[in-house]
């Protein structure tokens, strides 16, 4: 039983089958999800030193090079002054480098030498926790819940 729970109105109940009777809030159901998948991303990626959401910026700067704060915050779903701060931690652990752009108030970020060794090394790890949440659920139930989610997304904005 999840920490907490012996003390709410449904003491006993399963976490996957009656907490949505318990807490019928989807936000708080997405966040409980979104807080232990994270927990099994950052577990694995621990040997690397990163966090899932340091990977995630790496990845994304292996996939779109010169990245401005916006396109990442479009995409990342983050606001710009969180990963702004997060940018500058990263860049001064020197995992990324920021530029200026053309025009003289933006930055483009892309990854160092440091960055791009540092995503090389933690790839299989996060292959790893992708396996496991594929293999817990299975990689149909993921891509669907996926499309799902950016289905939502979409509607949302």
């Amino acid at each position: 039983m999840r920490p907490g729970l012996q003390d709410c109105p449904g003491e006993g109940l399963s976490v996957g089958r009656d907490v949505p009777a318990v807490l019928p809030c989807y936000c708080a159901t997405v966040r409980s999800a979104s807080r232990v998948i994270s927990r099994i991303y950052d577990d694995a990626l621990r040997p690397s030193g990163l966090q899932i959401s340091q990977y995630t910026v790496l990845e994304f700067l292996t996939l779109m090079p010169e990245a401005r704060v916006t396109d990442m915050c479009a995409v990342l779903g983050v606001d710009q002054t969180t990963l702004s701060r997060n940018l500058a931690l990263m860049a001064r652990d020197g995992l990324i480098a920021g530029k200026k752009g053309a025009d003289k108030r933006e930055k483009r970020w892309s990854l160092s030498p440091a960055g791009s060794a540092a995503y090389l090394q933690a790839r299989p790890l996060w292959a790893a926790a992708q396996k496991r949440l594929e293999e817990s659920w299975g990689d149909a139930r993921l891509q669907r819940l996926r499309a799902d989610l950016h289905e939502l997304l979409d509607s949302l904005e």
